[in-house]
């Protein structure tokens, strides 16, 4: 009887043998919206709410896949019309590895029309798939993508501006932090006269300690010239970087100031970091999963940051951050992972999924996929 070639799309032929390959056979959006305080800000905006998708993927053999969009300044209700109408039809019934290409050329119209809500829709299902195929094969994300089983260093972030609070109670705050296990922390300037920023870095600084890192956002909101006058009113506080601080005058900023400059968290695809990195703008490349392009477009900026360190920008969910950890543990140009101590999810403290940080270093999953079995019947 001939039974060769009878192998059917998503069943790969070795020699003699027909092998199932699972299909993307179901996907699921499940929204969570959030209430912030009124009186909580960073440096460019006041959000009134905290908006998160996240994305299951199901594959025909019943396994999973997790992951997660950027909705800040696109909102749930866009980026589910994407994916509904435009992503959804062109990946289902494909293998993981054939949907992940198929996304990638959605990618490309996606960063030519200079489309956020397209490139994180795309970005959260390509997280997805990469989950969903390590879950299929019973091995750990890291171990999908080539990496080993090691800790990932993580910052601390947090000291957004509060209405309520004073400097002392800024400096409580990153005290907590320390406490819990970390060594480095990431607070907000920018949204504050320099003076009062000034003061702000100063006490936080005296709250840690030296030995300790400090890094400081400013979410672009100040102009090249603040941010000089700002460096230099700092330096004294061996400030480890300044994270996105103007999102125009990148330059000139460059040429005067002494502090390490870390950006730019929401860049899509490979080449908008490479304008950054080739002329000399940045020290540390800092991009987010949900948003690049997902993990097959991250590891293209990987490999355009050459020598330069890299941290992960996240600042949503457990499953953003759960990703970060294994794809960070994959690759050693990858220095540091944020974990937002305001944002975070609060399904990071369920049972089971609960950090112990010690030193900054986090322990990554030895689980398949990301060590997640959440499902989407648990998020109502």
């Amino acid at each position: 009887m001939d039974t060769g070639n009878k192998c059917l799309r998503g069943i790969s032929l070795v020699p003699g043998v027909c092998q199932v390959t699972s299909l993307v056979e179901n996907i699921y959006l499940r929204p969570i919206i959030q209430p912030l305080p009124r009186t909580l800000r960073n440096a460019a905006r006041r959000p009134l709410k905290k908006e998160i998708l996240i994305i299951f993927i199901e594959l025909s053999s019943g396994k999973l896949g997790i992951g997660e969009c950027w909705t800040a300044g696109i909102g749930i209700e866009a980026l589910t019309e994407i994916i509904n109408t435009k992503l959804i039809p062109a990946i289902t019934a494909k293998t993981p590895k054939q949907a992940r290409h198929t996304l990638q050329t959605h990618l490309e119209q996606a960063i030519e029309e200079n489309n956020k809500a397209h490139a994180s829709s795309i970005s959260g299902l390509d997280c997805a798939l990469w989950v969903a195929e390590a879950k299929d094969k019973n091995i750990p994300l890291y171990q999908l993508l080539g990496g080993n089983h090691e800790p990932v260093y993580s910052y601390a972030s947090g000291g957004l501006y509060n209405d309520n609070k004073k400097l002392n109670d800024l400096a409580d705050e990153v005290r907590g932090f320390i406490a819990k296990g970390f060594d480095a922390i990431k607070i907000k300037v920018g949204g504050a006269p320099i003076k009062e920023d000034v003061a702000r870095v100063r006490v936080v600084r005296q709250a840690i300690g030296r030995d300790k890192k400090l890094m400081i956002d400013a979410n672009g909101a100040l102009s090249s010239e603040d941010a000089v006058t700002l460096s230099e009113q700092i330096k004294d506080q061996d400030i480890y970087w300044l994270e996105e601080p103007c999102l125009e005058g990148l330059t000139d900023l460059r040429k005067k100031c002494k502090i390490p400059i870390c950006g730019y968290e929401q860049q899509i695809g490979r080449q908008s970091f490479i304008d950054l990195i080739v002329p000399g703008l940045l020290e540390y490349v800092q991009f987010d999963l949900s948003i690049c392009g997902g993990i097959t477009e991250g590891r293209q900026i990987l490999t355009a940051s050459g020598r330069l360190p890299v941290s992960l920008h996240g600042s949503s969910s457990v499953a953003l951050y759960l990703t970060n950890l294994h794809f960070a543990t994959a690759f050693r140009a990858i220095k540091s992972v944020e974990f937002h101590m305001v944002h975070q999810w609060s399904l990071a403290n369920i049972e089971g999924h609960k950090f112990n940080i010690k030193d900054g270093l986090t322990k990554v999953s030895n689980k398949s996929g990301i060590g997640f079995d959440l499902k989407p019947s648990d998020i109502p």
